[in-house]
């Protein structure tokens, strides 16, 4: 699969302001986050044989080796990131993961060298700024939440602290059905145009960062990371998911209504008899500073 890379020299004389507050961001149940975590892992079996390696080297260059590594944990939600992505990291770990629903936190299970902290992305100019400390900031399904302000100014901060970052799963907007529907595109538009709703990146995060990336001067590396869903994934996930994208889309366009609900009926229909697949685009974005 292809990887993007963008390199150029490193701007002097930017400094990293902090984040803007945070909107609050839709709340997200423990079961979704529990449900997704199958595809999640698969999608991110790419990034496991491309960017995961030259994160691993970075670090190992930074030191991390002789003094470990502090992993700043973005929007954690239940702590799938962290299960996913500490036994891929041989250093010694410490982690901070941080989420502004405290509720979601109850679910994360005890881990050693783990701190939790309640708070919003703005938190981060006061964290990342430690220099006894190699640190990785990181997060899994949230750019798409932030809005451009606060994607600008992760950039900035990231140039600023000179610290590697690895962003993972960001949606993309795009998706693909099969067999095709003539409505596929119109639910589709719809629901990304929800996304957007409060200023919010929505489907544009991944561009928005990449482009604010270049603009900064970071260094970093993108590659497909996406779901394929059908019926080897959990029928409770794949419904959800339909579901879900059918409610927000109406919600979007209400002229939606009839036929949202006729086209969930005939896509669920199609799950249940092993006749439909669904690509869902997200990105995996690996940061490293010069």
């Amino acid at each position: 699969m292809a990887i993007d890379r963008y390199a150029p020299p490193m701007m002097p004389g930017v400094s990293g302001q902090p984040l803007p507050p945070a909107a609050r961001t839709p709340r997200t149940d423990a079961r979704w986050l529990d449900l997704r975590v199958r595809a999640d892992n698969a999608a991110r079996a790419v990034t496991a044989g491309t960017l995961l390696p030259r994160l691993v080297h970075y670090l190992a260059m930074r030191g991390a080796g002789r003094t470990g590594v502090e992993v700043i944990d973005l929007g954690s939600g239940t702590g799938a990131n962290q299960r996913w992505l500490a036994p891929r990291l041989p250093f010694r770990q410490r982690w901070l993961l941080i989420d502004q629903d405290q509720a979601l936190q109850h679910h994360q299970p005890a881990a050693p060298r783990t701190r939790l902290m309640t708070a919003d992305v703005g938190i981060l100019a006061s964290v990342l700024y430690r220099q006894d400390s190699v640190q990785l900031v990181t997060c899994s399904a949230l750019l798409d939440v932030l809005t451009r302000d606060q994607l600008d100014a992760l950039s900035s901060l990231l140039l600023a602290a000179q610290q590697p970052a690895l962003f993972s799963l960001t949606v993309t907007g795009a998706m693909e059905l099969s067999p095709a529907n003539p409505l596929d595109s119109h639910l589709v538009g719809a629901f990304n145009d929800h996304q957007r709703r409060g200023g919010r990146a929505g489907p544009d995060a991944a561009k928005i960062l990449t482009a604010s990336l270049r603009a900064t001067g970071c260094m970093f590396s993108t590659t497909e990371t996406p779901w394929v869903l059908d019926q080897h994934n959990n029928f409770e996930f794949v419904r959800r998911f339909l579901t879900d994208r059918v409610v927000a889309a109406i919600a979007q366009n209400p002229n939606l209504d009839s036929d949202g609900a006729a086209w969930l009926q005939l896509r669920l229909a199609q799950l249940a008899e092993n006749a439909l697949e669904i690509s869902v685009e997200h990105r995996d974005l690996l940061v490293l500073p010069h």
